[in-house]
């Protein structure tokens, strides 16, 4: 052999080597390819759809005849990944929205206890505000002493229940210091301004058995508008000359009391029983009378204008008066029951 075929065979086996070393090459990169395969198999189709998939690429690679057991476990691998496929892509999607459902239910939680916060704050200043009433009332106790001693000792020396214009003018005062507010009703602040303290105060005096003179006095220039009387009982009680405009005198009885020329414009008499009382010249204008009781109540010349009464105390009141003084009344709120049909009496104006 010569030099130069020498050196081509050495040529030859080092090519032949390095051939060799590709094909290793290969068969290590075609391995790790196939395991990188079998991974994502694993990963995202399963081992029961890998092993179905070997199986049938073994049957292809030994050139067998694919089997129906083959086939059966392939299709049976496919349906069961494409079910956990979808309950995955079910939690996928319905994840974020459970989560909006839930910060949506948490936020709404917050805002009611943000509201119920703001509420108890709310009345917890009124409660303070009542609060400071406590020395006005302490005052009222002893103005009504003062009441009770001149009654008991006939301050005039005249044999009449009257008292002195000292004492009227200090109850005056008073009256104008019981500023209205709102308050706890139950469990819940009222809608409007009154003032329990008014009302108290008013019931008291009526109560005292004082000459009209001194009460006329007190009525004509004190303050008892937006007075609270809550489930009162008044009989006899004289009550002419007040104003107790836009006060709430509900599920009372004010039965054979005086109270004319009076103003009680706005006045909720709901439930109330002003059964034979007198309200000659008296403004109701815009008064809630639902309810009510006012058999043989005298309402001369009063002013009904604008009051709301439900039909069965409608059905109390005098029809000749109404028909005299010419009221129409507008059907408000039609109920089931007649008789708890809610109207507005209009006075009708002459051509």
């Amino acid at each position: 052999m010569t030099e130069e075929e020498e050196k081509l065979h050495k040529h030859i086996e080092k090519l032949e080597e390095k051939i060799r070393d590709y094909e290793k090459r290969d068969e290590k990169l075609k391995g790790l390819f196939n395991k990188f395969l079998l991974f994502l198999f694993k990963i995202f189709i399963g081992k029961g759809l890998k092993d179905a998939f070997y199986k049938l690429f073994s049957d292809l690679r030994e050139k067998k005849n694919i089997t129906t057991e083959t086939l059966s476990e392939l299709a049976a691998a496919i349906v069961r990944r494409f079910t956990r496929i979808g309950l995955l892509s079910l939690i996928v999607v319905a994840t974020p929205i459970v989560f909006a459902i839930l910060q949506y239910w948490l936020l709404s939680n917050q805002n009611k206890l943000i509201a119920q916060q703001n509420t108890r704050i709310e009345q917890q200043t009124y409660l303070q505000e009542a609060s400071r009433r406590g020395a006005l009332v302490f005052l009222m106790g002893n103005i009504f002493d003062e009441v009770n001693s001149e009654l008991r000792e006939d301050y005039n020396k005249d044999g009449i229940r009257n008292l002195s214009p000292q004492l009227i003018g200090r109850i005056i005062a008073l009256s104008n210091s019981l500023i209205p507010y709102r308050f706890l009703e139950g469990d819940s602040l009222t809608n409007k301004e009154y003032s329990p303290e008014r009302g108290q105060l008013l019931i008291t005096l009526v109560n005292s058995a004082i000459d009209t003179s001194s009460l006329f006095k007190i009525f004509q220039r004190a303050d008892f508008t937006g007075s609270y009387l809550g489930k009162v009982n008044l009989v006899y009680g004289n009550m002419s000359y007040i104003d107790l405009q836009n006060s709430k005198i509900t599920n009372s009885v004010l039965e054979n009391c005086t109270i004319d020329y009076a103003d009680l414009r706005n006045v909720n008499f709901e439930g109330t029983k002003l059964n034979s009382s007198s309200f000659k010249r008296t403004y109701l204008m815009g008064a809630n009378l639902c309810g009510t009781q006012l058999m043989f109540s005298d309402m001369t010349e009063a002013n009904l204008d604008n009051v709301l009464i439900s039909k069965s105390s409608l059905m109390t009141i005098d029809k000749e008066y109404l028909i005299k003084t010419k009221y129409s009344k507008e059907t408000i709120s039609k109920q089931n029951n007649s008789f708890d049909d809610i109207y507005r009496l209009k006075k009708v104006t002459e051509q």
